[in-house]
């Protein structure tokens, strides 16, 4: 656990793919770490939206199957200016 905290505070994406439960810690893990999820789970509703205005500018969502080498270029080129 320790080292994917210190993973996510050195991200500027972190993955929250889904897990095997409806019930995950890497979406808290993420915003601890300040960086943006990226949620690669069609199904899953983010806890808490209304803490954020239920707004959906704070993260990604993905599809799972849609997981290209682009989807990958995609962030890696994205600037970092715009997540300020």
């Amino acid at each position: 656990y320790n080292e994917a905290l210190i993973g996510s505070i050195n991200s500027r994406f972190c993955f929250v793919p889904r897990g095997k439960s409806a019930w995950s810690s890497r979406l808290f893990r993420t915003l601890f770490g300040r960086c943006v999820p990226v949620i690669l789970n069609d199904d899953y509703e983010l806890p808490f939206l209304s803490l954020f205005g239920n707004k959906d500018g704070w993260y990604i969502r993905w599809r799972m199957r849609e997981v290209t080498d682009d989807f990958a270029r995609m962030l890696q080129d994205f600037d970092s200016a715009e997540l300020e």
